[in-house]
């Protein structure tokens, strides 16, 4: 597994609506009052599994005396939250489980504006986040320190690798579960293709083809890594993942596993995401793999979290800063640079 340079946010394992509400009011007024809203929402979601009662929270916001004082305008603005989150965006964006809120809370949290869809709801969500947090004065919150802290960034030393280098070096041996995956010779344009895998069609919504292993040991012995890994073919009892079983394909919309929505790995061997049963991920979640991993963030000064994997996409990079991919920037290519 890839271990991700995250940090534990102190949320028991589990984590009821009232909890919710709780722990955002004590988010509120602090640096990074957004990544703990967050934080407490994606919680609940996987502990629980369920959308959390839309009226309960309501209720909690305007009811509860354990919140403590709070002005009407506070309420107000957090009941209207509530609204977007739990009303308007389940009909408009189509959310009816507890993993399509988490992949849309994850890319409102990163701030997808891909579509006209995201775009509008990212509008709406952003400017009532910051009214809450303006709505309360600001405080240190010591409590939350370690929530906040940002990743440590891996360099290697001696070595002329970029740090996003190092980390899909790093993304590509856990994929394989052998370093010769680096080691090899690129691929060119002479490299057979891949045999085994049937292309199912289109997804649902007509983007990106649907693909599964319909023949295993063609697939093997026509795969460019594995084939040629030695100690692949001699792996049969270690710590490693028998990928004999379960290998890697490209996967459109696969994502690599997150646990629990505070300190995760980045699991490549559980299947998550709005792929296919096959097991894999896509470009933009290697991507946010590699970089999370070496330590890199989406933006200045914000925190990563694991769940950041599963609001990303490849239509937001076309756009980086606009989609809230604020640490990156397009690619310019030129005929001299090919």
């Amino acid at each position: 597994m890839i271990f991700a340079s995250l940090v534990p946010l102190s949320i028991k394992a589990e984590v009821k609506e009232i909890q919710v509400i709780e722990l955002q009011k004590k988010a509120l007024g602090c640096e990074h009052f957004e990544t703990l809203f967050w934080d407490a929402l994606d919680a609940y979601l996987v502990s629980e599994k369920k959308i959390p009662n839309a009226s309960i929270l309501k209720d909690q916001i305007v009811n509860s005396e354990q919140l403590g004082q709070i002005s009407k305008l506070t309420q107000e603005t957090w009941v209207q939250l509530q609204n977007v989150l739990f009303e308007e965006a389940p009909k408009k964006q189509i959310l009816e489980n507890a993993e399509q809120f988490r992949m849309f809370f994850a890319a409102m949290e990163v701030g997808d504006e891909s579509t006209e869809g995201r775009k509008e709801f990212k509008i709406k969500i952003f400017s009532k986040l910051k009214e809450l947090k303006e709505s309360v004065p600001s405080k240190i919150c010591n409590q939350n320190i370690e929530a906040t802290k940002m990743p440590k960034i891996f360099r290697q030393k001696n070595s002329s690798r970029s740090i996003a280098e190092t980390g899909m070096r790093w993304l590509f041996s856990t994929a394989y579960q052998s370093c010769e995956a680096v080691r090899l010779p690129a691929m060119t344009e002479k490299t057979n293709d891949i045999r085994g895998i049937l292309n199912q069609g289109a997804h649902a919504d007509g983007v990106g083809h649907q693909r599964k292993i319909e023949q295993l040991e063609t697939f093997l012995s026509s795969h460019y890594y594995y084939n040629q890994i030695a100690e692949f073919k001699s792996r049969k009892n270690n710590n490693c993942v028998q990928q004999k079983d379960i290998p890697l394909i490209y996967d459109y919309g696969g994502k690599p596993f997150s646990e629990d929505g505070l300190e995760s790995t980045l699991d490549l061997f559980t299947n998550d995401g709005t792929g296919t049963e096959a097991l894999g991920i896509d470009c933009a979640a290697a991507v946010f793999t590699a970089t999370a991993t070496a330590g890199l963030l989406l933006k200045p000064g914000t925190p990563l979290r694991a769940r950041n994997v599963l609001g990303v996409n490849s239509r937001m990079f076309k756009d980086p800063v606009q989609n809230g991919l604020e640490c990156f920037e397009p690619i310019r290519l030129s005929q001299k640079s090919l």
